[in-house]
């Protein structure tokens, strides 16, 4: 058995950010994720550059950071 880890990169898939949220009792089944211990619903995926989008940065995280 190999131990290498499949991932995005070496699998030559793009970076994907991706935004759910825990699933509803009223919820439709095609649309829930997961185990049965915790499923969630996906809202929106988004590709990425791996670049933050300066519109949607704090400024002030962004100082704090900077050295």
């Amino acid at each position: 058995m190999s131990s290498r880890r499949w991932t995005p990169r070496n699998l030559g898939l793009p970076k994907i950010v991706k935004y759910s949220r825990g699933a509803r009792p009223t919820d439709p089944e095609h649309l829930k994720e997961g185990e049965e211990s915790v499923r969630y619903i996906t809202l929106i995926t988004c590709p990425c550059n791996g670049r933050p989008l300066e519109a949607y940065q704090n400024p002030e995280k962004v100082a704090a950071a900077s050295p």
